[in-house]
């Protein structure tokens, strides 16, 4: 690990919630020293003071050794460009210069970027040689993001403490977990669902190589919307709703499944965001519950049709994936798995990965089990490879 020490922290900022965790990097492999999740309290738009707030008491209440961080920018940023290349005549044999040059050549003659390309700060990791069109050449992954929102993310992180040593996308910060966890090979074709608070990451995986397509708009908050706004009850008392009560209906094997988010951590994130009970939610029955939430599902720019339409542009140049893993914090809604799968006809499954990196006992480490979706991108940040 150079010069980092042992253990790495994982900084997840999300739109309504951080998520840290630390990895102790060992001979025998890495292990989960410590997991914490904290609410990003805030009135209105969330403002970088919210955050900042946020994660200083993150800090205090986590028992954290290492200050050495890597965090993540999202996807979903429009600043946040990913893309692959492909550069003519090149071999993997050519220097690390020359394709750093040539990409950014392809990038720049391409109108890539939505910015001076003097503010970007670029990246790219080569996939390997291809032939296009009978032309031979080289593949490359390429990545920019604009200067000044590095730069904020690293001046965030020295204001309380931290040393930032990388910074990364969280779409990639997830594959490296499943390619960690072998469930990334390169003889097989999943997806990747990322379903969070206010977007969902969709990105594929065709033998190994990576593609992203743009992110959905719509996700958990979205569904908490339509049950405060249907129900005629607050936002708290929605999100409440929506973690408490029923299944949804109407496809395969759902008769008898129950779904509840209401773990631990999330019971922690809503009574240190709102300062309230959360229980006695028993007004409105199940069914009311989960018919809105199956309409707003399904509506026209809910999240299945958006699903849907990025499964249906990917299937028209690849073969349908295999399977589907899903991950975020929304993906917890225990049945969700199962809906997907009969609207997509694909297998879906959530994305599980204590088994292969295994937690401390003597940790603080209670919030990440039977809680890993939410977990999912820092553990994958404090995976990177320095």
């Amino acid at each position: 690990m150079k010069s980092f020490g042992r253990s790495i922290l994982g900084l997840d900022i999300g739109s309504h919630s951080i998520k840290l965790v630390e990895v102790k990097h060992t001979r025998g492999g890495p292990i989960i020293t410590c997991a914490k999740a904290i609410a990003i309290a805030h009135e209105g738009e969330v403002t970088y003071n919210d955050i900042s707030r946020a994660l200083r008491k993150l800090l205090n209440m986590s028992k954290v050794r290492s200050k050495y961080v890597i965090t993540a920018l999202s996807s979903a940023e429009e600043q946040v460009i990913m893309r692959t290349i492909f550069m003519p005549e090149m071999t993997a044999t050519v220097s690390y210069d020359a394709v750093r040059a040539g990409a950014r050549f392809q990038a720049e003659e391409q109108s890539y970027i939505p910015y001076d390309i003097d503010y970007a700060v670029m990246n790219f990791d080569i996939i390997g040689e291809a032939t296009v069109d009978e032309v031979e050449g080289l593949e490359v992954f390429f990545i920019s993001a604009h200067r000044d929102l590095i730069g904020s993310r690293v001046q965030l992180l020295r204001e309380v403490g931290l040393t930032p040593i990388a910074i990364d996308i969280d779409i990639l910060a997830i594959a490296r977990l499943l390619g960690f966890t072998e469930q990334i090979q390169e003889d097989n074709d999943i997806a990747i669902i990322d379903i969070g608070a206010s977007k969902a990451s969709v990105c594929f995986y065709q033998h190994g190589k990576p593609y992203i397509y743009p992110h959905i708009p719509t996700a958990g908050d979205n569904l908490t919307s339509e049950l405060s706004h249907r129900l005629q009850i607050s936002w708290k008392k929605a999100e409440e709703e929506k973690k408490l009560q029923g299944s949804f209906k109407n496809f395969p094997q759902a008769e008898s499944i129950k779904f509840s988010l209401k773990t631990e951590v999330e019971a922690s994130l809503n009574a240190n965001a709102n300062g309230a009970d959360s229980t006695g939610l028993r007004e409105h029955t199940a069914d009311e519950v989960f018919d809105i939430l199956q309409r707003a599902l399904e509506k026209n720019e809910g999240l299945c049709p958006l699903l849907q339409s990025r499964f249906e542009y990917y299937e028209a140049d690849f073969p349908k994936p295999t399977k589907i893993i899903t991950t975020g914090g929304t993906s917890q809604l225990a049945s969700l798995d199962e809906f997907l799968a009969s609207r997509l006809s694909i297998p879906v499954e959530r994305i599980s990965y204590l088994e292969k990196i295994p937690v401390d006992a003597k940790g603080d480490v209670s919030e990440i089990k039977d809680n890993e979706p939410l977990f999912t991108t820092a553990v994958g940040l404090a995976l990177k490879k320095l």
